[in-house]
């Protein structure tokens, strides 16, 4: 724990409280807990909860202690509850997970690192489009469709949140996968432009 500890400790942030770091590491340790009945699963769905309100600096800790990890697989969880079984809706299962990955991505290079080898794991991606030159390349029939994202994988369930009727799960689905890339143009290459361009729209990247 401490190569975490101070990761979290070179901000000068919130979470050099030592009540906040200790918080912190119980969250981790909440997450890392098993999800063999509802209790325990509805623990973790708590910690989640609270990690919400985490300090960027914590992004590092999270990452280097096997949190993205676990974050991930409640996420799969949440998405076979809402798009497999149909027990629950999207944005209240899935809004808080996706949020936290989202501040875990935005808050170190360690844990977009983390988060992006995730949803994306680089030995399994097919190699980058070339660049698009033109607006018309851009919009290629080709180009629509994500580069690579077979059914039932978790960056292809992700691509599909980023058009879907919930609200607040499309936004943090978008938000997401926009800090998982370089720029718009990767953005556009890994969930395919006619699911970004909305995004791309708003941010002020596509007329």
């Amino acid at each position: 724990g401490g190569g975490g500890g101070g990761g979290g400790g070179g901000g000068g942030g919130a979470n050099d409280d030592p009540a906040v770091r200790q918080l912190g590491a119980l969250l981790v340790t909440l997450l890392h807990m098993p999800s063999t009945d509802e209790r325990l699963y509805s623990v973790k769905l708590h910690a989640v909860n609270l990690l919400m309100f985490m300090p960027p600096e914590f992004s590092a800790f999270l990452a280097l202690n096997g949190g993205v990890d676990r974050l991930v697989a409640v996420l799969r969880v949440q998405l076979a509850q809402v798009l497999v079984e149909g027990t629950a809706k999207a944005d209240a299962a899935l809004a808080p997970v996706l949020q936290v990955l989202h501040l875990t991505a935005k808050g170190s290079p360690a844990g977009k690192a983390a988060v992006r080898e995730a949803v994306f794991p680089a030995a399994e991606m097919a190699p980058a489009r070339p660049r698009p030159r033109t607006a018309v390349e851009r919009q290629s029939r080709d180009r629509m469709r994500p580069r690579d994202a077979p059914p039932h994988t978790l960056r292809a369930d992700l691509i599909g949140l980023m058009t879907g009727f919930q609200e607040v799960s499309r936004r943090y689905a978008n938000e997401l996968l926009y800090s998982l890339c370089a720029d718009g143009d990767e953005f556009a290459d890994l969930t395919g432009f006619g699911n970004a361009v909305q995004h791309l729209r708003m941010r002020g990247l596509c007329v």
